[in-house]
């Protein structure tokens, strides 16, 4: 007795032999295809952009405190912002560091691994003559720095880690530490060349002299702390309230204002001024016995007296100005 097929199994027969597809039932519409999305496995991507937002957010933040510690640090006004946040591969940052350059291997416990900070030599040398006692310009900079700079590099390092902290106290309790100092790029493998990283670029300018500060977070350092790179649990965590004011505090303590002292005034004439010589006398409107002004920047703060320590003038301050005083101009 002969099986009788229907147009259908026909149909899915013939599909099967031939490795092409059944015709559509009729109501049916064909599927559409899904659009593909290419992935290159030497480049993976790790973060999220979530993630890189949030971690946007934290440097921003450490901009803010290093300007602030830097200007101090360095008694001149300093400009940190934050220029850019990519995801790349290490063997990229790598080939992107001047040889000889000046890279500061981090510890930043309790994360694992180690980061890399790379300090331009345009402006990481300024730091060090400002630092040493000069005015800031040097002319000889494509070089390695010497024994004596190594150790004020690591003070520049010092002041960097201690805004880094501050900005990551919401999300983890960091002890960054420099570990190493290098001036060949090739000696500053701290992960795999096809490990992912993410390099935050930070523009420094100092007096006339604009620099960058690059630091290399590696994946694996950050892999245990991904879950709170979230921006809802990072301002969540943001701490306010005493401790807020506490760190807000410690900001304004690092600010440098200005110290004066108005020994008296005086009407001089342009002539009598232009013949003054040494040895002549000025004399002033205020009595010697009377307590001196004292500005801070230029607002009356407190009273004093004047005299010496040892070969200095000094003022010895007795009380708190009458802010009826005046504006010092």
């Amino acid at each position: 007795m002969s099986v009788v097929l229907s147009q259908k199994e026909i149909d899915e027969l013939l599909a099967s032999f031939g490795g092409g597809q059944a015709p559509a039932e009729r109501g049916q519409e064909p599927k559409e295809d899904r659009p593909v999305r290419v992935y290159d496995f030497r480049r993976p991507d790790k973060f999220s952009k979530e993630h890189l937002r949030t971690l946007q957010m934290l440097h921003e933040t450490a901009a803010r405190h290093l300007t602030t510690a830097f200007s101090a640090y360095f008694r001149s006004m300093t400009q940190v912002s934050l220029n850019s946040v990519d995801q790349m591969i290490y063997s990229e940052f790598a080939r992107s560091l001047a040889s000889p350059g000046i890279l500061a291997m981090l510890s930043l416990a309790p994360f694992p691994g180690n980061a890399v900070l790379d300090m331009a030599p345009s402006v990481t040398f300024e730091m060090i003559d400002r630092l040493l006692g000069g005015d800031g310009w040097q002319t000889e900079r494509g070089r390695a720095v010497t024994e004596i700079e190594q150790a004020v590099v690591q003070k520049i390092v010092q002041v960097f880690l201690g805004g880094l902290r501050e900005a990551w106290e919401g999300v983890a309790d960091l002890s960054p530490l420099m570990v190493g100092l290098e001036t060949n790029p090739m000696f500053a493998q701290v992960v795999g060349p096809n490990e992912t990283c993410v390099m935050m670029g930070f523009a420094v300018r100092l007096g006339q002299t604009r620099g960058s500060l690059n630091l290399c977070l590696p994946f694996v350092t950050l892999e245990s702390v991904l879950p709170k790179l979230s921006a809802q649990q990072w301002i969540g965590a943001a701490k306010t309230g005493e401790e807020g004011g506490q760190t807000l505090a410690r900001s304004l303590e690092l600010a440098p204002l200005p110290l004066s002292v108005e020994l008296g005034r005086a009407d001089v004439s342009v002539r009598r001024l232009t013949s003054l010589a040494v040895g002549d006398v000025i004399t002033l409107n205020a009595p010697s016995d009377r307590e001196l002004v004292v500005y801070v920047g230029n607002r009356p703060k407190f009273v004093g007296r004047p005299g010496t320590i040892g070969s200095r003038l000094a003022i010895q301050i007795t009380g708190l100005a009458d802010q009826e005083e005046g504006v010092l101009e």
